[in-house]
């Protein structure tokens, strides 16, 4: 399965593309599944489509955006019937500051731990089409003052507005940014770092702080404990490996960084309920 880099020669690491050009560039790529080191939000604005991202089927129809966290596993609808916008940035272009990298981090419809992260924009699309045609004004003036600061603060408001359209009312209190800066330390060093070390203890002396500290901060950002975090990140891998790869089950043992077959077995089974043969089969077979 291959992972994509970033557009080479595209300085600011920013695109705005539509959805026919992609297809047309590179269908026998993205109609596979494949990974990409960048962040993108696919709008169809047109036509009906499926992406599959990671182990859902997600119906696309006019007026739906998804949003992919970089290193998911996507796979493009093959029909041509369906048509719209893509945007595709990186860390380096969006996480300027320390305030960046932390709205970024904690942006609920990029975070890895939404199953579908999707939002229907119910003919409520005249602000955000307004915001895509300053940045396509924008993306073609380079050599304007502020260049970069204005395509990001464009890209910036473009999230609040989906992230209102996705959130509605919450009774959720908010987490301290202290707190935040800490589950995203710890969210970037297990993302780094799961193959070779799972245990929580390790993440927090990385961190420099206590065992309890990091389950305070992980239970207040993510809703679940360090080690759920670090399980739940090892078993999505294995899925996507046995799913996606070609890698036999002792193959990926190692490269998870098991040091038996059947300790992998016996950790994917309690944490997949199933055999990795028997996950491989279904979800081939359906």
């Amino acid at each position: 399965m291959r992972t994509y880099p970033f557009k080479p020669g595209l300085t600011l690491e920013f695109e705005l593309d539509t959805l026919r050009d992609t297809l047309a560039r590179a269908k026998g790529k993205v109609t596979e599944p494949h990974r990409a080191d960048f962040y993108q939000i696919v709008w169809v604005r047109s036509g009906k489509a499926t992406l599959l991202l990671d182990f859902e089927s997600i119906p696309m129809s006019a007026g739906t955006l998804l949003f992919i966290r970089k290193n998911r596993v996507l796979m493009y609808d093959r029909s041509e019937g369906y048509d719209g916008l893509v945007l595709r940035f990186t860390d380096g272009f969006f996480a300027r500051t320390a305030d960046d990298a932390r709205y970024l981090a904690g942006f609920p419809l990029f975070a890895f731990r939404n199953g579908v992260p999707r939002v229907s924009l119910r003919g409520k699309d005249a602000a955000l089409a307004a915001l895509v045609e300053l940045l396509e004004r924008e993306i073609e003036s380079p050599g304007l003052a502020d260049h970069h600061l204005a395509l990001r603060n464009l890209m910036h408001n473009f999230l609040i507005l989906c992230g209102r359209e996705a959130d509605g009312p919450s009774e959720a209190k908010p987490v301290p940014g202290a707190i935040q800066d800490i589950a995203r330390e710890f969210m970037d060093l297990v993302e780094r770092g799961y193959r070779g070390e799972k245990k929580v203890s390790a993440y927090a002396r990385r961190l420099a702080i206590t065992d309890k500290r990091l389950q305070s901060a992980t239970s207040q950002a993510f809703g679940k404990l360090p080690k759920e975090f670090i399980d739940e990140r090892i078993a999505l891998e294995a899925k996507r490996l046995l799913l996606f790869g070609r890698s036999t089950v002792k193959e990926i043992t190692f490269d998870l960084g098991f040091d038996e077959v059947t300790n992998f077995i016996k950790w994917f089974r309690k944490h997949a309920r199933a055999t990795p043969a028997d996950f491989r089969t279904r979800y081939r077979i359906g």
